[in-house]
């Protein structure tokens, strides 16, 4: 039977490209659930209707070029 995913994290970004590159490394070094936004108004709907989702933030700016 699998052990379960200590971690359910919320990923958000208006780039699919960035939500798939920074889902795959999440998973890549952490056993979690990754549930991906692409605005804000989903984050907030996805975070509100499911309890795994731990409140946190954690911000970053990818380098455009």
């Amino acid at each position: 039977m699998p052990i379960s995913n200590l971690y359910t994290i919320l990923v958000v970004d208006d780039n699919q490209n960035n939500l798939f590159t920074v889902k795959a490394l999440i998973q890549e070094y952490i056993k979690a659930n990754v549930v991906l936004a692409g605005t804000p108004a989903r984050a907030y709907k996805d975070a509100s209707e499911d309890e795994s989702i731990a409140t946190g933030l954690i911000t970053t700016k990818f380098a455009r070029g």
